[in-house]
């Protein structure tokens, strides 16, 4: 079990999450995320704005608060006792400019003023590795490391969250800003969007570390590339159906 509890900025020790507000619950990071905030022994609120999101948070183990990113009052009251936000909701597909920026960028905003409201001591938003395209190798790379380019409707409506993040940084509240690379595991639906089209696809991995998306009948619909970056052949398929599988990355 991964150790999530806050380390503490000035004497380097860890403090209990005590009370949380996750935003993004329903999705594959947040419901990962809210099993282990529970599994470590802290209470979790979760945002949802639908009654499919409401069912999948509450099955995770949080208490459900029906809402969305665009008032801030609703998150505010969400966010009423809690010492830390995971801010993990956000628009990932990569074609509606409008809607990204809705949700990404102003969501963001909404979040650190309700986190402001409520007196919330840090947040922590969940960020992603293509904010960094174009910049270079990308190596122990902290905050005084320039972004990259603005590639794709996602990496940049996450390029201007994270400067909201960074500019709510203060004495009165923290930001953090983790930025993951692809992850997937079980639950995970390869594509953003695909959720509730067909609830038994999922991803495989050869023995070579190369991965495909297969349907439901477990028949390959598109192959992906491996780290060297050629195609491969699919090889003896290891479906990710709750256990750990060894390959390229991590698996939550």
């Amino acid at each position: 079990m991964t150790d999530i509890s806050e380390p503490d900025l000035v004497r380097g020790e860890k403090r209990a999450l005590r009370r949380v507000f996750v935003t993004g619950g329903s999705g594959f990071v947040g419901s990962h995320l809210i099993r282990e905030l529970r599994a470590q022994g802290s209470e979790v609120v979760a945002l949802a704005r639908s009654e499919a999101a409401s069912r999948i948070a509450a099955s995770a183990g949080a208490a459900v608060h029906t809402g969305d990113l665009t008032s801030i009052y609703s998150l505010s009251r969400g966010m009423a006792g809690c010492d830390t936000v995971f801010h993990a909701g956000a628009y990932l597909p990569d074609w509606n400019k409008k809607e990204a920026f809705d949700v990404n960028v102003v969501g963001s905003r909404n979040v650190v003023e309700a986190a402001l409201r409520a007196g919330v001591e840090r947040i922590v938003y969940v960020s992603g590795i293509g904010v960094m395209i174009g910049s270079g190798p990308v190596r122990n790379v902290d905050e005084s490391v320039p972004r990259g380019r603005p590639v794709g409707v996602l990496a940049a409506s996450r390029i201007q969250s994270e400067r909201e993040m960074q500019n709510a940084n203060r004495d009165n509240l923290n930001t953090v800003i983790v930025r993951f690379p692809y992850v997937w595991g079980p639950r995970k639906h390869p594509y953003p969007g695909t959720q509730g089209r067909d609830s038994e696809r999922s991803i495989s991995l050869d023995r070579r570390g190369a991965s495909q998306y297969l349907d439901s009948s477990h028949r390959q619909r598109d192959r992906w590339l491996d780290p060297s970056g050629k195609k491969r052949s699919a090889g003896r398929n290891l479906l990710f159906h709750g256990r750990r599988a060894s390959g390229a990355a991590t698996v939550l």
